[in-house]
């Protein structure tokens, strides 16, 4: 539920307005008006779609059911995040896309006990392998103990907040939690 009403795949607030079934009002600037909210015009229905939550990176798409989608080289199979121009592995410019699996196994991992500013350290940093896709991310809701963190063990994909900015709007990450 987000701050306005329930909150769509996409991540918008769905506002019943009383822009929407009153005249518009003279004068009305955008600022004024808040995300998702609907304005009536004469001749033409406006809708306005900001989110409540965005992604850190293009590849993680929010929903109820949060995935990562990766590029595939149409001629090799080759896999990657974020968009290319061309792919490593053989040079050709064709790709679509394909959603990784959310669940994978941790292959490598380092308990991070230093960072930059700001950030909660220790935490883990972590490889997993997601049905032959290797992804980057954190491990989440596991102590950062060389005891409690093992490899091989199955983990699946979660979002985590990163924070929100003076609108409300907040950046969402990803990571991944014991399965």
């Amino acid at each position: 539920m987000g701050a306005h009403g329930p909150v769509s795949s996409r991540g918008c607030r769905s506002v019943g307005s009383p822009a929407a079934s009153e005249p518009p009002r003279p004068g009305v600037s955008l600022t004024e008006i808040h995300s998702c909210d609907v304005v009536e015009t004469r001749t033409r229905r406006l809708e306005l779609f900001v989110a409540d939550r965005i992604p850190l990176v293009d590849y993680l798409v929010l929903s109820d059911d949060p995935r990562l989608v990766a590029h595939e080289c149409e001629q090799c199979a080759a896999k990657f995040f974020g968009r290319r121009n061309a792919c490593a592995s053989c040079g050709a410019t064709a790709f679509h896309e394909v959603t990784v699996p959310r669940e994978g196994t941790l292959r490598t991992f380092t308990i991070v006990s230093a960072a930059g500013p700001g950030v909660p350290v220790p935490y883990v940093a972590a490889v997993v392998d997601c049905g032959g896709i290797t992804t980057r991310g954190i491990l989440v809701n596991v102590d950062p103990d060389p005891g409690q963190v093992q490899l091989g063990m199955q983990v699946r994909l979660t979002t985590v907040s990163l924070g929100a900015d003076e609108a409300g709007v907040e950046a969402v990450g990803y990571g991944f939690e014991p399965a």
